[in-house]
This record gives C-alpha cells, structure tokens and sequence, in this order.
C-alpha cells in the first residue's frame, strides 16, 4: 500500500480450523486518507494482500460450545477471550457497505454522495459482489502461501529486484520483490513495473501471473473510487503510477509465550486508498472513527 490506515498486528489467538471453504463471498474494505484509519494486526493470518492506490472488513470467527459464547475485548495492549453465555454477546457492528454493483452502475452524483459519507463517518467502507475478484483473491492467496512456506532462502533471496521504488515525491523507499522482515516477509510489487521483479518461473510458474491479476483488480477497484470521488477520471501514465501491492506472509511459528503478543501495533499509513481482499482468518482490525471501537475485520 503506498499510503492509507493504521494497522496493528497481534500474536494471540490461534485461527479455529473449518471445515470446506471458509472464504464465502469476498469482501474488500477500503480506508480513505481523509480519516487515516488505525489498524491493528492480530492472530493467525497467513497471507495478506495490501494494495494500494493506493484496509479491510471480515468477521472473526467466535467459537461456541456447549451453549457458551465467547467474545473478544480489545484492551489497550492485548485482546481477552471472556466466556458467557451466547444471549450476552454483542451484536456484530454494522458494516459500511457498497456493492459492486453500484460501483458499476449507479448514477455517479448518488454514489459519490454514499462514499463521501460513509468514509468520512466511518473512515473505511466494504466492498461486496464480485465473484471475479475473489477469485483474483483465492489464486493469489495459493499461490503466495506455496511461495513463502515452500520455496528456499536461496530463491527467495533471488526474488528480490536490483530496483528500488520511489515514491511521488522521489524519495527511495525498498527493493521491490522479496523481503525478509522479523515478525513477517513480504513481496511488494510496483503495478507499473511488475517485470522488474525476478519472478522465478520455473520453481513457482503461477506466481507472478496470481500477484499481478490481483494488484490489477484491486488497483482499478481504487482509480475507480478515487474517479467517482474527485468526478474524473484519474487513471494516468505509467510515469504517474506510484501504486503499490504489498503481500505479507505471518508465519506464527515459534514459541509464542517468549515474544510479544503483537505483530503491528496501532500506526497509521500515508495512503490515499488502500484495498484489502478479506482475509480467511483473524487478526486485522481497523478503529471505526464514529464509534472509536475497533473493528476485527
């Protein structure tokens, strides 16, 4: 993401196993700078996919048992897990939501009108309705999972490009491709220069086309906003694209009682817009700027 919300991560609860296909529809959360949104990053997320024009929305799964609930109570440094009984929880918050639908066809005054508000209300919105995108998602999801858990340090090492990004105002700011980071590792592609990454075709053949179909997806899914928003069209030359897909891989390995219980704590991201494929397990979470409360999306 070249710029957006906060994010804060946090080590604590293992993802509960599903059974069958636990993604369902996707929903895709976009943040916007006019109310730089604090995220936070917590549990067991495997891959997470950033894009940014440069967020996100899901529910985390509550386990039940024996008639008992269970909730999650952020707290200013770590979550509880409380247990009571299930008529004690509280109701899931209500989502900002737009539809793809909409995106494509509403009239563009009525629907600048509802992203303005929700936006500014909320500081994030979730994007619902398209099959196409989560299937970007899914490919991209496999893939990058096979790539981080599967390939060696040597080829990861041989991902990482010679070239580095700059942003809009001409500042460097990392290699593009592969990155190693202490609590995660990373693949960052640059949607105007995707071939300057060293894809390795042989070992991982599907790779670059998954990452790239989804930057594409999400980049558009942005310009497009970004269009409604300001009534032009913003989509320039590639001499004008400073959009960048951040794709991060957390591990969770290790023994969990001799670190912190986070991995990205409370911050926030420069980004204009920044969309985010719903991630399948918990973790993150984004401040509601209405409610103040945090929002495990």
């Amino acid at each position: 993401q070249s710029g957006g919300p906060s994010l804060r991560a946090r080590r604590l609860l293992e993802a509960p196993q599903q059974q069958g296909d636990p993604e369902g529809p996707l929903r895709c959360c976009l943040r916007a700078r006019a109310a730089l949104v604090p995220v936070r990053q917590r549990g067991r997320e495997r891959t997470s996919t950033h894009a940014a024009a440069p967020g996100c929305g899901a529910r985390i799964p509550v386990p039940r048992a024996a008639g008992m609930g269970f909730r999650l109570r952020p707290t200013p440094r770590f979550a509880v897990v409380e247990a009571g009984s299930a008529a004690a929880e509280e109701p899931p918050p209500r989502l900002p939501v737009v539809t793809m639908a909409e995106v494509r066809w509403a009239p563009r005054a009525a629907l600048r009108r509802k992203l303005v508000r929700l936006l500014r209300r909320h500081g994030f919105l979730v994007l619902r309705g398209s099959p196409a995108l989560h299937r970007s998602a899914a490919r991209a999801s496999r893939q990058l999972e096979r790539f981080f858990e599967g390939a060696s340090p040597e080829l990861k090492a041989a991902t990482t490009s010679t070239t580095v990004y700059a942003n809009e105002r001409g500042v460097p700011m990392w290699y593009l491709g592969y990155e190693k980071q202490e609590m995660r590792e990373c693949l960052r592609l640059h949607t105007a220069r995707p071939q300057a990454i060293p894809w390795p075709e042989k070992e991982h053949p599907l790779l670059e086309r998954a990452s790239r179909g989804l930057a594409w997806n999400l980049q558009w899914i942005c310009d497009e906003l970004l269009s409604v928003i300001l009534g032009t069209r913003i989509r320039g030359a590639e001499s004008e694209d400073f959009s960048v897909c951040y794709q991060f891989y957390y591990p969770n390995k290790g023994d969990f009682d001799s670190i912190p219980p986070t991995h990205v704590g409370e911050h926030r991201d420069p980004s204009l817009l920044v969309a985010e494929p719903v991630p399948r397990v918990p973790g993150l979470e984004a401040l509601e700027e209405c409610s103040g409360k945090w929002i495990p999306v």
